[in-house]
């Protein structure tokens, strides 16, 4: 394992030396938690699972600008462009690095 080149977890851009910079102030789990309690959202957002098949399909909706109507001049529409996003199961995806077991305990982070 000489050769190894471990990934500093803690560290800004990998460079510097600040080791421990970006460690969580907060435990994540608490993080997590509130994000769970207070996004009003969550249940107006749709979800989904690729149960079966390599791939889904979703809509996908422009933007378009908005602004302030004046009385006496018509309101004209706009052209609002569509398509569609598939995301595709490609198979696993893996990158080479190396983390220490010390490294893994300061970060709060669950690691396989």
């Amino acid at each position: 394992m000489s050769n190894s080149v471990p990934s500093r977890l803690g560290l800004v851009n990998a460079t510097g030396t600040g080791y421990n910079d970006l460690f969580l102030k907060v435990f994540s789990g608490e993080v997590l938690a509130t994000f769970g309690r207070e996004n009003l959202m969550m249940a107006m957002t749709t979800t989904r699972t690729i149960g079966s098949g390599k791939s889904a399909q979703f809509p996908v909706t422009g933007t378009i600008a908005s602004g302030y109507h004046t009385v006496g001049n018509e309101i004209v529409g706009t052209q609002v462009k569509h398509n569609e996003k598939i995301i595709m199961m490609l198979g696993l995806s893996t990158q080479k690095k190396w983390v220490s077991r010390f490294q893994k305990r300061l970060t709060n982070i669950y690691f396989s």
